[in-house]
């Protein structure tokens, strides 16, 4: 029998020594792998810190300035309604509250418009509010996104004390005369009369509950909605944003809540809420939206809650 042949050993290549400039390139490759990585995680949890930080739970009403209560309820998920409601009673008999809503810009008015467009948390901080929602719907001379400082004008009445006004739009018009008792109007446009004796004064594009009763609406599709409703008789403001909800199921919802009267402000991605930097009981900042900037927004002063 031949003996097989012995299978030859392939010796590998001795390893070359590297040179200086590949081991340069080595430990550039690496930097930048660790940094990219370092880059993602900060991205993550700066993306994760802000979803905690501007998250809020159900929370019952809540005393949060003199006169200010906030609330924040989890609505059932339906065809109607989902999300949250993040609900602002004022009660406008508080010494101390004061209700704000932006007045046309003079050097927007020399260019033929009446506002520039501004972020809510900065107009809040700015005018110094303990509560901040959008106001009226609005149409801006932006090309593509809007941009703070965008000129822009407002489609429904505003009026301002002292200032140049909105009076013309057939809108029904929520109005506070100079004791701040609040009213709305039943009838669009709002009369002289009314218009004569308004202090303040902004204009919704639909009546959505009347003497306590809501009032059917758009068929619109659930979204973000504003409302702002009135208690004439106990001089009540209610400042309300639904995260989710159909107009329909918005006005139902605000007459359980005792509003007696309310109009619809702008919707969607226009609907925003903030708490101001000196609350009490709950985190300030944005409660729902704020990162597109609009060109008007209602909102109260009132005075901080005493240090305990």
């Amino acid at each position: 029998m031949i003996p097989a042949a012995p299978v030859p050993r392939i010796m590998p290549k001795p390893r070359q020594p590297k040179t200086a400039a590949e081991k340069r390139r080595r430990v550039r490759r690496t930097h930048r792998l660790r940094q990219a990585v370092l880059a993602l995680l900060a991205a993550v949890a700066l993306v994760g810190g802000y979803l905690w930080y501007s998250h809020r739970g159900p929370m019952p009403p809540t005393a949060i300035f003199q006169g200010v209560t906030y609330q924040c309820e989890q609505l059932p998920v339906s065809a109607e309604t989902g999300g949250k409601l993040h609900l602002v009673t004022v009660d406008l008999n508080t010494p101390g509250v004061e209700f704000f809503v932006t007045g046309i810009s003079g050097s927007a008015a020399t260019e033929g418009y009446d506002y520039h467009l501004s972020m809510a948390t900065g107009a809040a901080r700015e005018d110094d509010l303990a509560v901040l929602i959008n106001g009226t719907y609005f149409s801006a001379n932006t090309w593509w996104v809007p941009l703070p400082g965008d000129l822009a004008r407002a489609r429904e009445t505003i009026i301002v004390p002292s200032q140049a006004s909105r009076r013309e739009a057939e809108n029904y018009l929520l109005w506070l005369d100079d004791k701040l008792t609040p009213h709305v109007e039943r009838a669009a446009p709002a009369n002289a009369e009314a218009l004569a004796k308004a202090k303040w004064g902004i204009g919704g594009l639909d009546l959505a509950v009347l003497d306590g009763q809501p009032q059917k609406l758009s068929s619109a599709k659930p979204g973000p909605r504003t409302l702002l409703g009135v208690d004439t008789q106990k001089k009540l403001l209610f400042m309300a944003v639904f995260e989710k909800a159909s107009y329909d199921a918005a006005a139902r919802i605000l007459a359980q809540h005792g509003v007696k009267d309310a109009i619809t402000l702008s919707g969607g991605y226009s609907s925003v809420m903030v708490i101001g930097d000196e609350a009490k009981n709950v985190r300030p900042g944005a409660v729902v939206g704020g990162w597109r900037p609009l060109a008007t927004f209602v909102g109260v002063r009132a005075r901080p809650l005493a240090r305990r």
